[in-house]
């Protein structure tokens, strides 16, 4: 990755972060998931509100076979700063 701002900037940014099924498994096959798989919220679906103020479900693991994690893109910064193990 390159920036323009130092690492002490980049990790203290606190900014939002939706990990889709590749994202988080390049990550652990990179040695750098153990904090995300911790730390991560795993979401399997999510509601959102359509027509008129009703809700739906979309089910991402029924229809994709897949999750997607919540953490948050400055501590994905902080874990490409480790080395695997």
């Amino acid at each position: 990755m390159l920036e323009t701002r130092s690492r002490g900037d980049i990790e203290s940014t606190i900014r939002a972060g939706v990990l889709e099924q590749g994202t988080m498994d390049l990550l652990n096959e990179a040695g750098l998931g153990a904090r995300m798989l911790a730390e991560g919220a795993v979401h399997h679906g999510f509601r959102t509100r359509v027509s008129k103020g009703k809700r739906r479900r979309i089910a991402l693991t029924e229809l994709t076979g897949h999750s997607i994690t919540v953490y948050a893109q400055h501590e994905v910064i902080k874990d490409s700063g480790r080395r695997a193990p």
